[in-house]
């Protein structure tokens, strides 16, 4: 993880980036799912029978968390094309080479 090309420090902030976002998003999931499996919950004599209460706070959560993965995708997706950018970018100075692929060997020109 030691970058030395001309775009690889752009491609690497970028990927640090993506890595962060993934830990969080992996530790919270993590965290969510051992809070589920140690609370304990009674069970009601009807399972199909509805609690509006709760019903009204799951909708909630659900809804900000698809408004938060919407947020989070975009961002991601801004970030990449930024990197993306710079790594893409032309410069006036490049050399320019012509290569040729046969069989067995390569044919190069300047």
């Amino acid at each position: 993880m030691d970058p030395h090309a001309l775009q690889s420090g752009d491609i690497f902030r970028t990927f640090v980036g993506f890595l962060a976002v993934a830990a969080v998003v992996w530790i919270a999931v993590v965290a969510v799912l051992a809070a589920g499996l140690w609370r304990q919950r009674t069970l009601s004599r009807d399972p199909l029978a509805l609690d509006p209460p709760f019903e009204k706070r799951a909708g909630q959560i659900v809804l900000g968390l698809g408004i938060a993965t919407i947020i989070i995708v975009l961002a991601l997706s801004l970030v990449s094309y930024a990197g993306q950018r710079s790594v893409f970018a032309k410069d006036p100075n490049a050399l320019t080479l012509k290569i040729t692929g046969h069989q067995w060997w390569w044919g190069s020109q300047l």
